[in-house]
Order: structure tokens, then sequence, then C-alpha cells
């Protein structure tokens, strides 16, 4: 009877410790759990000030994009186009004719190249820049010094559009600009070649009227000339593509050699 009496009373006792036991893991767990999850909560609102710094960043890199890196979209287009309108004849020609040379190295900018020709032809103002630029020259003294080869040969092709476009005019008045400066005795560096290359792109555009009509036609270029082998050159160049030689060679003797020699005579 006595150790029935104890065997409970030991099951009660391991009970009552297994209880308590499992109530200190319970607090302990409880205890722990808050940190963990206050962790998890709080990691969204860390990164927010860092995507909206990015977010930032980006757009002051975006306002830092020129228009160079825009490429040929219409915006940076039209953003070159509105540039150019704000900038004097000399700046405008000056970055025209940079631009030009730079896509001459590339034969699939001849579009591109041509777009510039027919932009110039079609400014009054540039053209009779070009005009000038014949008529007076460029000084050493002036801010395009340094471009003034590259002006002149763009030159030619801007008034040889412009001829093209029905208005001879301009490209007279340079042939005649230049013609008076080398009776001058201007000894500018290849004065005698823009001379040449004015009277090719005339001739080449004007062969049909000028073989009909010579002394008509060539007078329109001055009575004197200060290079007339030069002259007789631009002519050559001119209309071999177009004029079989047994008709240009009898006709540069008898109207451009002859004419020219006959007035440089009379003087």
């Amino acid at each position: 009877m006595k150790y029935k009496i104890i065997i409970p009373a030991v099951l009660v006792v391991a009970l009552g410790a297994s209880a308590i036991f499992w109530l200190q893991s319970t607090s302990l767990s409880e205890k722990n759990r808050p940190e963990d999850v206050n962790v998890s909560l709080e990691t969204p609102s860390i990164q927010v000030p860092v995507i909206e710094q990015a977010t930032n960043a980006g757009d002051a890199e975006i306002s830092r994009v020129s228009k160079n890196d825009l490429g040929d979209t219409p915006e940076a287009i039209d953003s070159t186009k509105n540039d150019l309108q704000a900038l004097s004849v000399q700046e405008k020609v000056s970055e025209l004719v940079s631009e030009y040379f730079l896509l001459s190295n590339k034969p699939l900018k001849k579009d591109d190249r041509e777009e510039i020709i027919v932009s110039l032809a079609n400014d009054p103002d540039t053209v009779e820049f070009f005009e000038t630029v014949y008529s007076s020259g460029i000084t050493e003294e002036s801010e395009l010094a340094g471009q003034q080869a590259e002006i002149r040969v763009l030159g030619v092709m801007v008034l040889e559009q412009v001829q093209k476009d029905g208005d001879e005019e301009p490209i007279l008045r340079a042939i005649r600009g230049v013609n008076s400066r080398l009776l001058d005795q201007d000894k500018t560096k290849g004065i005698n070649l823009d001379l040449r290359d004015l009277v090719s792109a005339w001739s080449s555009n004007r062969y049909e009227r000028i073989l009909q009509n010579p002394t008509d036609e060539i007078a329109k270029l001055g009575s004197q000339t200060g290079d007339l082998d030069e002259l007789a050159n631009g002519f050559l160049a001119g209309m071999t593509s177009h004029v079989p030689k047994e008709t240009l060679w009898p006709f540069l003797r008898d109207h451009v050699i002859s004419l020219y020699s006959a007035n440089q005579n009379n003087t």
C-alpha cells in the first residue's frame, strides 16, 4: 500500500517539471520572434532613399546628354537647326563646313552632305557670304582664316547649286570677283584654282548655251582675266564630260583663248 501512494506522487512531480520546461521554452521563443519580424519589416524602408537617389542621378545624367549623343533622331536634327538659326552667317558657315568635311570620309553619308549644300544654297545670306569670299578673299585676321581652303572648296559647290536652282548670277559675280583680284595682282594662295573651279562648275551646267552663243556667254565672265591658262582649264574641266574633244578644242582656241588674248593685247 505504501508503494502505491509513492508512484502517483512521482508521476505528478515529473509532469509538473515538464510543464514548467515547456512554458520557459515558449517564453524564450516569443522574446526572440519580434526582433526577427522588425528586421524584415524595416528592410524595404531602408531601400527607398537609395532608389530615389538613383532616380535623381539618372535624371541628372540625362540632362547632360549632348546633341551628338542623340544621333540622327528627329529631336537632334531639330535641335541642330534651331542652333544654326541663332548663329551668325560666319558661325553657321564655319559649323556646316566642319560638318561637311567630317562626313566626306563616310560614303554612306552622301545624302547628308548634299543636304548641307542645299541648306546653304537656300540661304541668301550665306550665298552672299560666299560671293564675298571670292570677290574679297578671307584675311589672315579673320576668325575663318583656318578654314579658308575648305570654305572656298565648299563655296564652289554652293554657288553651283544656286545655278542649278535657276540663278547663275551669284557664281558669275564670284568669277568676275576672282578675275578682278587676279588683275590687281592678288597673290593669295590658291586663287588661280578658285577661278578654274568656278568656271568649271558654271560651264558644266551651261555648256549647251555656251556652244550656241559663245561670244555673249563668255562675255558674262568679264572682258579680261588675270589667268588665261586657268580660265581655259576651267572650261576644259567643266565641258569635257559633255562635249567631244573634236568640238571642245576648237571652241577653246577660237573663242576663249583668242578672245581674252586679244583683250589683253588691247590694254
